[in-house]
């Protein structure tokens, strides 16, 4: 007991001073040397943590195996590149706040805007839908530079100076922040505003209500409010994804909408339309599987 309050009190406080500090430093040094540098600063630390991290990189290599249905050989390919693309996007993600619209415009190539262009001249709102794919963090900040009004679902970080921090390059892009436990009713009045709604739907938190379903070959929880809120206001969901090109600039692809599956009973409409969603994420994950974070799925909680 005594050993815990220890923990808690002394060694906890001082472990995430010291991670604090060093984001901190990593985020100097990010933005003073070149993009060119910093990315290949990045890919660097995504290769020595895969090599250093021995659990993560067997659970990653399992969790692709799992997935995917791919051989021992052709995961481990994946989950190495997966780590590299990972530092690679932490890099990009930590420049944006520091970079103009324009500069961040230049580095993504839209394509299939007009679904979402389509969608926002309604005035209703839009629901849009994705994962922890690629630099998703450049997803929000290329419609909010491009002039459309946006909000994103943030999750609070274990530290609340990182969380401060995470908020505030948001905002400096444009986009606007609610908080994961919000009630419903502010998502509604922002879609009445005519808002695009972001929502990451592919890993589970406890902020939010999570639903058990089979999602890339396994039983896991994912969360839910997305398609509630699609069901109750009747908008469609738009699923997007964004992937790095090999000259390290991005394809942002948005998809063409999907409507709401009508039903009398409400848990077999949410199924319904929970496995259309998922469908959406997980053909996007098989196309840029490198670009998914494997390492953080929580498949080893469930059985199948």
């Amino acid at each position: 007991m005594k050993s815990k309050r220890f923990y808690r009190r002394v060694i906890r406080p001082f472990k995430n001073n010291l991670i604090y500090l060093f984001a901190r430093a990593l985020i100097w040094y990010l933005n003073l040397i070149s993009r060119q540098k910093a990315l290949r600063f990045g890919a660097l630390g995504g290769r020595i943590l895969f090599r250093l991290l021995k659990r993560t990189r067997i659970k990653t290599i399992r969790n692709i195996q799992k997935g995917l249905s791919s051989s021992i050989a052709d995961a481990s390919d994946i989950a190495l590149d997966c780590f590299i693309s990972a530092g690679k996007n932490l890099v990009d993600s930590i420049r944006m706040a520091s970079r103009s619209g324009q500069e961040v415009l230049k580095l993504i190539e839209i394509r299939g805007l007009e679904h979402f262009v389509s969608l926002y001249e309604q005035g209703s709102g839009i629901i849009v839908i994705t994962g922890h794919l690629g630099c998703f963090e450049m997803v929000p900040a290329f419609f909010t530079y491009s002039g459309y009004k946006v909000a994103v679902i943030a999750r609070e970080m274990y530290d609340p100076r990182l969380d401060r921090r995470l908020l505030s390059n948001r905002e400096r892009a444009g986009i606007k922040v609610i908080e994961a436990r919000n009630s419903p009713k502010t998502l509604l009045r922002l879609l009445r505003q005519g808002y695009a709604v972001g929502f990451l739907m592919d890993l589970e938190s406890r902020a939010v209500s999570c639903k058990r379903v089979n999602f890339l070959n396994h039983w896991v929880k994912v969360p839910v409010g997305p398609v509630k809120l699609a069901i109750h206001s009747g908008l469609p969901m738009l699923p997007m994804n964004i992937y790095r090109k090999p000259d390290d600039r991005f394809v942002l692809e948005v998809h063409p909408p999907m409507q709401i599956i009508p039903g009398n009973d409400r848990e077999e409409q949410l199924r319904a339309n929970m496995d259309i969603a998922l469908k959406a994420l997980e053909k996007m994950i098989r196309a840029k599987p490198s670009e998914w974070v494997w390492m953080n799925s929580k498949w080893d909680d469930f059985s199948a």
